[in-house]
Formats: C-alpha cells, structure tokens, sequence
C-alpha cells in the first residue's frame, strides 16, 4: 500500500562514501566508509526502501597496517521507520590508530494522513454551487511534518459531479493526492409562462383562470418555480403578473411576465318601463321597456325596446340583453303581470238569512262569488245596512282586481231594528205571605210596533231568585224579531234557608253554639235537651249567628237543635250538634258521657285530705298518676308519665280520686270514687 501510494518516485539505491577524518598524525589509519541501502527523499530523509518501511546500512573499512580491531561496523545494518533520527558509529584500530565516523538516518516511508479540501463557504443551494469557490487543502504527518497542501478554487465546468485536484507533501517528500468532490451549476434555468387556457375570440378571459410557470435546467434541475396565480378578479383591461423559477443551486431564472385582458363581471343591466305597474304591480294598459347596459371594463350594447299589449297574463316577459367588450351576454327580461279584464261577480245574496218573517233586525251585509282568471280580486267593499228602518233598501257589492279593473252588483231587502214598545204587565194571583211569593206565579205582557207589526208577547209562570227586590222580566217581539224587554218587581222567595258551619265550643261553665244561615236577617230558635232525653228548653230565640248557654251542668252532654225562618216564611231545616261536657264529675250517669276536648277531672273536696291522688287508665292499662292540691286536674291532648309519652286519643277512660291523710310521704290515702268517659274521635 505504501508503495502504491509513491506511482511518480523512480527507486534507486545510492551509495554514499563518507571519507573518515584523518588522525592527528600523519599515519595509515583504517579507513572507513558508509552507503545506504533506500529510496532518497527530501530534507535528508529516507522514505524506506524497495524491502519496506526501512533502510540498511553499509559500512566499508579498509586498512593497511591490518586491522587490530572493530566496534560497530557490520557490513550490513538494517534499521527501522519510521525514525526521526538514529545515529549509526563504526570505529576501527590498527596499529596506526582509530578511525570512527557515525551516520545519522531519518526514516519516513508513509505519506500524510487525514489530507482533505475545506471549501471557503458553504453551498449556495441544496448542496450545490452557483460560483466560484475557494478550496484549501490540509493534513498532518507524525514524522517529516507537512511540507505543503494545495490551494485552488473551482469555477466551472457546470457538473453534478465535479471534483477538484488537491494534495498534502511532507518534508520526506511523500504525496498524497485528495480530489475534492462537489456540485456546480452557475448557470440561470429557463422560465416560461402559460395561462391554464386560452382567452375568447375577443381577446379577453371572463372566467377564472391560473398563470403557471414553469422552468428547465440542465445540471441541477428545476427548484422552485413562482406559485400558479389563480386569478378571478378585479376586472382590468391590462392585467400583468410575473413570476420565476429557481434551479437547485440558487440561481434565477429570467422574470417572465404575462399581460392580458380580464372582465369576469358580466354588464349591469336595467330594465325601464314606460309606465310604472299599480300598487298591486299589475298593468292594465299596453307599456314599453327599453334596456339600458354599463360596464366599467369594457362597455356593453343592449337590445332595442319592446312593446306588451297582451294577452292577460300573471307571468308575462319581455326578453332583452346586454352584451360587453369581452362577449359576455347578461340577459334581463321585463316581467310583468297584465290584466285588462273586469272582474266577475255571481250570486250576490244577504250574508245571512232574514231575522223574521223577511226582515232584518240589526246590520246585514252581502255574500256574493268573485272571481277574476287572471291578477285576482284585491278587494270588494259592501258596506253592512244598519239603518235607518225602512220597508226596502238597495245593497250593493264592488270588486276590484289586482290590477285596477273593478265591477258591482246590488240586492234589496226590508230592515227594521226597532224593538217594539211594552204597554204593561198583569200577575196571574196575590202574593202568598207578606208581599211574598213563594211558589210560581204567571205574569202576562202586552206591547205596539209601529213598522213591521207585534209578532207575541211573554206570558210564563214565574220562579226566579230569592229576593226581596226580584225584577221579573218579559218581552213582546216584532215581525222583524226585535224583542223588548221590561221587569216587573217583586218579591220571591221559593227556597228555604240553610243552616252551615254548626259547632259547639264546650267551656268549664258554658257551651258557645255557633251557625250560620242563608240571611243575617233570618230567625233562628235554639233549642236544647239532655242526652236522653225528650224535653226540650229553648236557649235563644231571635236573629244571630252565635249563643253562650251558661246553664249547663258540669259532667252533662247536651243535644241543641237549630231552626231558621226566613222573612217569605220558608223553615229551614234542622240542626242538631252535640255538647260536650269540659267538666267531668264523678257522678253516676245513665250513659257514660263524651268529653270535650282537654277536659277537666273535677270531685268534690274531702275535709281531711291535705292533697289527692288521681289515676287514668285507657282500658285495663294506668296512662298517669297525679298528686294535685286541689279538687280538679286537667287534662292536656299529651304528656309524659313513668319514662314514656301518653296522648288523650280516641278511646274509653277511667279514672279514680284518693283524698290524701297528712304528708305525701305517709302514702296514706281515702278513696273518693271513680268514673269513667269517653274520648271521641274528632
């Protein structure tokens, strides 16, 4: 390989003689010389030999007297590279003296390593050179050093492949060529435009298009080229757009630019008639459209005008266009609705049918068809007939259509709207009671009309609402059917007033009754019995709504009924509500009697005892133990006794009285007696 590396160096041996020093004294010393076995290089370096990375080195003596002795002069020595410096000595005696001569060899047989170009700046693009570009070429060599390195510049060939020649020597005078490789292209790409098609036989492109370009190049190929421009607009007369390519090595090409003509706005086209349509936009007479175009870009003719005559039509058109410079047609017809034809109108009649016997009474209008084939009816007026009363009367009906034309046709009829006048009224009998009637009564009225005449007149019996101002009403009606009314008073009343709102409030020494009835003015008879009993005992008598019987007993229930007697005479039914007694004694009853709400306990009072002792049970079950000071305990809806809470519900009690005998602590007691009550349901 090293060998290979030298393909310009001529091998050759060359034989150096080297002439010893003479000694001091003019005598035949040996005399000693030296060659060298190698390939000569440069600074007095050797670079190895045909056997390798060394040289050998011969040494030569001659002498005369013969040589008495030698120190390192074999004839052959060979010495290894790669060496910097190896110093040789050969020294021989005879019996003249000493000759001794050394030989410094220095070895390097290898050329230099890591030998490279750096450029003086990067590519100019993707990898490539657009121009030219300096090249320094540099290595290193452990042993000689580096003599010298290439320096150069590449400017062309254009080569996607180009390679410069370089090299490093070092001072042993090896060479070691190092090709620098790179890619070179300094010359612009090709441009060209095109438009995605072809403009219109008048020059000009009316719809969107897109300006490509496109380019060509050689050596590094195309890049990049300016974007396609679609383009839709504004409208100009002289459109220029330009664009370029770039190839891979950064070069431009050439701005190509391409000019045209762009109107993508078709002309603006107005329409204007002779005459303007009516409210509804219909015409009813001939008129004329002229067609009148503009166009900022390249300027429009339009059609000359036109005439419509007819026929009828909710749809008619007049066609007409414009065209523009850039042969762009917009067409814009004149749409119109015609109608000179009247409207029709069949089977005209009253809205509705006559109130009575062919008259009508109050405000009657028309009913009627229309019809109109082509603009339709806008609108028909028939005011409505309210007047004044006449035997006949014209109504008539005018429709008009859409387009203006209009037609009418009428119908007679009779109207009366004046109710007739009532002359008075009779009653069939006398009132039942004090001015009252209490059961139906026939009243009869009578009456005149001065047009269409009296048709009847009310006559029914009578059993309205109960009152002392009842208006009894009645009517007479005309042929025409007004109807008159007039009341006449009375006063009625056929229903027996009602009693509601019935209760009794039990207290310790009165019960409060309360009710209510039909009238605050009504009279009301309370009456009140013992349980049991048949006698009754009237309490309060008179008008109210509420009375506090303080006569009862303690421990007694009561019945009291209630009665209410209107002012006509009508009774009501009666009431009937339990009292209940507050105070519950221990008196023997014949009944065992319901208690009031929360009742009071009460026994009469034992001269000795200092306290008393009262127990309740409910069933066969104790609910409370007390221990009042007085003769009475009351009893509350619940409470707590014995760790547990009792309520007073619905249910059977009875209950027992001890007197107790000195201080509570004794725990003596004398029985006073027991009883028993009822709690009912509430």
């Amino acid at each position: 390989m090293r060998d290979a590396l030298r393909p310009v160096v001529a091998l050759c041996v060359v034989s150096l003689a080297a002439a010893a020093l003479p000694s001091a004294a003019a005598a035949d010393t040996p005399s000693v010389t030296s060659s060298v076995d190698g390939i000569a290089g440069n600074n007095n370096w050797w670079r190895g030999s045909t056997h390798g990375n060394n040289v050998i080195l011969h040494w030569t003596v001659t002498a005369n007297p013969p040589l008495t002795n030698t120190s390192g002069c074999d004839p052959a020595i060979t010495i290894n590279g790669p060496a910097t410096g190896v110093t040789k000595t050969c020294t021989a005696t005879n019996d003249d003296g000493t000759t001794s001569v050394s030989r410094t060899i220095k070895i390097d047989a290898d050329p230099p390593t890591g030998v490279s170009a750096s450029p003086a700046r990067g590519p100019d693009a993707h990898g490539w050179y657009n121009h030219a570009v300096g090249l320094t070429w540099s290595g290193t060599d452990a042993t000689s050093g580096i003599a010298s390195c290439t320096t150069s510049s590449y400017s062309g060939p254009d080569n996607g492949a180009a390679s410069a020649p370089g090299n490093c020597q070092d001072n042993a005078g090896n060479v070691i060529m190092a090709p620098f490789s790179l890619k070179y292209d300094e010359t612009d790409p090709s441009v060209s435009v095109s438009p995605s098609r072809a403009a219109n036989g008048n020059g000009w492109y009316t719809s969107p298009l897109t300006i490509t370009w496109s380019g060509a190049d050689t050596t590094s190929g195309i890049g990049s080229c300016s974007p396609s421009v679609p383009y839709s607009g504004p409208d100009d007369a002289s459109v220029s757009l330009s664009g370029a390519c770039v190839d891979n090595a950064g070069n431009t090409g050439t701005t190509e630019q391409f000019d045209f003509k762009y109107d993508g706005t078709p002309p603006q086209v107005t329409v204007s008639p002779s005459s303007q349509p009516n409210a509804n936009g219909w015409y009813s007479s001939p008129v004329t459209a002229t067609w009148n175009g503009s166009d900022a870009t390249s300027g429009a003719n339009c059609s000359p005008p036109k005439t419509y005559s007819g026929p009828d039509d909710a749809n008619a058109s007049l066609p007409g266009s414009c065209t523009n410079g850039a042969g762009t047609t917009q067409s814009d017809s004149f749409d119109l609705k015609y109608d000179v034809t009247d409207p029709q109108i069949t089977n005209v009649a009253t809205a509705r049918p006559a109130d009575a016997n062919g008259w009508f009474n109050h405000s009657v209008g028309l009913s009627w068809s229309d019809g109109d084939a082509t603009s339709g009816i806008a609108g028909c007026s028939s005011p409505p007939y309210s007047g004044p009363d006449t035997t006949a009367v014209s109504l008539s009906v005018t429709c008009t259509d859409r387009a203006g034309n209009s037609a009418s046709k009428t119908t007679q009829i009779k109207y009366d709207s004046t109710p007739p006048h009532i002359t008075g009224a009779t009653l069939s009998r006398p009132p039942d009671f004090n001015g009252w009637y209490t059961h139906p009564v026939t009243i009869t009225w009578s009456g005149t009309d001065a047009l269409s005449g009296i048709a009847s007149c009310t006559s029914a019996p009578y059993s309205g609402q109960a009152t002392a101002l009842a208006n009894a009403v009645g009517s007479c009606t005309d042929r025409a059917g007004n109807v008159a009314a007039s009341a006449i008073a009375l006063k009625y009343d056929g229903t027996a007033p009602t009693l509601s709102k019935v209760s009794v409030a039990s207290r310790a020494a009165s019960d409060l009754v309360r009710w209510t009835s039909t009238s605050p003015e009504d009279q009301i008879v309370v009456k009140r019995s013992v349980r049991g009993s048949k006698d009754e005992q009237v309490v309060f008598q008179g008008t109210g709504s509420r009375v506090v019987d303080s006569t009862i007993e303690p421990g007694v229930e009561y019945e009291y009924a209630i009665v209410s007697t209107d002012q006509a005479d009508n009774v009501s039914k009666t009431a009937a509500v339990a009292g209940l007694p507050k105070i519950l004694t221990l008196r023997k009853m014949a009944y065992i009697p319901r208690a009031a709400p929360k009742p009071i306990l009460q026994w009469a009072a034992m001269k000795a005892a200092s306290y008393y002792h009262v127990q309740v049970f409910r069933g066969s079950k104790r609910i409370l133990a007390a221990w009042p000071s007085k003769r009475q305990l009351g009893l509350t809806n619940a409470w707590r006794w014995a760790g547990r809470r009792y309520t007073l519900g619905p249910g059977r009690y009875r209950w027992f009285v001890w007197g107790g005998l000195g201080k509570r602590s004794f725990a003596r007691y004398h029985a006073i007696g027991s009883a028993r009550f009822i709690v009912p349901s509430r």
